[in-house]
């Protein structure tokens, strides 16, 4: 069923996983999390792989970057940092490399 969105835009009630609603280009890191969060995240990726066919792997993938993706766009204080360039980085923010990735290898 589609709605009129704030905006005026119009919105789908949604079909499967948000996870699928966008794919981009990938890095590995490796990443730790609290117990509860590691049993909910293999509760979504059983979830979504199993309702659209997907494999578990990808699934994951896309969680985590759907996720923390979201998280910074939150983070007013990370945006603001990043708006100012970082402290002594010549415009970039601390940490990113010219890519805009960081230069540490996390796997996952």
């Amino acid at each position: 069923m589609d709605t009129k969105g704030a905006k005026g835009s119009r919105s789908k009630e949604p079909s499967g996983p948000r996870i699928f609603e966008r794919i981009g280009s990938r890095a590995e890191r490796t990443v730790a999390m609290s117990a509860k969060t590691g049993r909910l995240l293999d509760q979504y990726v059983e979830w979504a792989a199993g309702s659209s066919g997907a494999d578990k792997g990808e699934v994951m993938i896309l969680t985590l970057d759907m996720a923390l993706g979201e998280f910074f766009a939150k983070d007013a204080l990370f945006k603001e940092s990043l708006a100012e360039g970082g402290k002594g980085s010549g415009g970039r923010a601390t940490g990113l490399t010219a890519g805009g990735g960081y230069p540490c290898e996390w796997h996952f």
